[in-house]
């Protein structure tokens, strides 16, 4: 029964359940209503006509508000209904499809707004808008292969999270551009809370950017690429092999750190569940420190270069190893340090 509850909270919180809610309560009104214009209903209502029954005002109240309620019900029922096919298009569209998707769909609730008798509050408007910006995130998190973040193709995930913060950044910004035509050109003000319409697109946004983030914390200390990992290139000299097992550590070390979002996998793309922050923090607490100790390892194989031609190899060796702008701005240290004994050797040559 709790499950059916919570089933029901979650599909009345997307705009197809919001649809749905008013046919289906439109449906219930109409057999209600049917029911009380039924001849043998009519006739006890006679009856307690005749008899001045203290039940018959409380019982017309009653009826009266279910017709007024079977008004509003088929009045938003009809509104609504324009709504259908976009939003089911928006269930099921590709990605890259959504934001062709949402002017036209801004456009009809618009319409219902300007137009329906009964759906055309700030409040309710408003909570419509919402529930477009939760179908958005819950396409979205449809698209998101978790499988594929963790133990897939890695890059394919990333292209979805990337296209996941343009879905929402589109929808954003063709609500700004309609509310700026509206202002100017209609006659009822567009008077919405933007803040509480894009809370969670805004969050889920920061929740793809900080995945990305992660995705590019794999490629640098755990080589993934596409659905592999890349081969730790062969060191030269004779801190080569001390410094490939030391590579070899802080990927092992990252898998650990990784496993704190693991372990969190259902929760991972809910932006509502607390979950998040707390393995998040764990987790870059962690990078910083194998950042940390990348770095370290880069400086001291390049403190033990006696030649250019070491140098230049070492350097070969860590630019496949160094996608990550910190770890790149510590190479170019060291490309700054080869640099100069090719120009010292220029010097002493010249000098010769």
């Amino acid at each position: 029964k709790n499950k059916k509850k919570k089933k029901t909270a979650s599909a009345r919180d997307l705009p197809l359940g919001e649809i749905e809610f008013w046919k289906e309560r439109c449906a219930t009104m109409s057999d209600i209503k049917r029911q009380i214009d039924d001849e043998s209903v009519q006739r006890i209502q006679t009856v307690l006509r005749a008899a001045r029954s203290t039940y018959l005002t409380p019982f017309l109240e009653w009826s009266s508000g279910i017709a007024d309620g079977m008004a509003q019900a088929e009045s938003n029922s009809k509104f609504l209904a324009v709504l259908r096919t976009p939003c089911e298009q928006l269930a099921t569209a590709d990605l890259h499809g959504i934001p062709a998707l949402l002017p036209r769909l801004l456009d009809l609730v618009r319409m219902v707004w300007l137009h329906a008798p009964y759906y055309n509050s700030s409040k309710v408007i408003s909570a419509l808008l919402q529930k477009i910006s939760s179908a958005i995130i819950a396409r979205c998190c449809a698209c998101i292969s978790l499988d594929d973040f963790f133990d897939g193709d890695f890059d394919a995930c990333a292209v979805t999270l990337q296209e996941s913060i343009n879905c929402c950044v589109s929808w954003r910004d063709v609500y700004r551009l309609r509310k700026k035509c509206h202002e100017t050109l209609s006659s009822k003000p567009w008077q919405l809370t933007e803040k509480s319409i894009f809370a969670q697109t805004d969050a889920f946004v920061q929740r793809c950017t900080d995945l990305l983030e992660v995705c590019a914390a794999q490629r640098q200390f755990a080589r993934r690429s596409g659905r592999g990992r890349l081969p730790v290139p062969c060191f030269g000299g004779t801190k080569g092999p001390e410094m490939q097992t030391a590579v070899m550590g802080i990927a092992s070390s990252f898998d650990k750190a990784l496993d704190s979002l693991r372990q969190i996998r259902g929760s991972l793309l809910d932006v509502k569940a607390g979950a998040w922050h707390d393995a998040h923090a764990h987790f870059k607490a962690h990078v910083k420190e194998l950042e940390v100790l990348y770095q370290s390892i880069i400086k001291s194989g390049f403190d033990k270069i006696a030649t250019i031609q070491d140098g230049l190899e070492l350097l070969d060796v860590f630019n496949l190893l160094a996608p990550r702008d910190i770890i790149r701005r510590t190479l170019d240290r060291c490309n700054d340090q080869v640099f100069a004994m090719f120009a010292q050797l220029l010097e002493s040559t010249k000098s010769s």
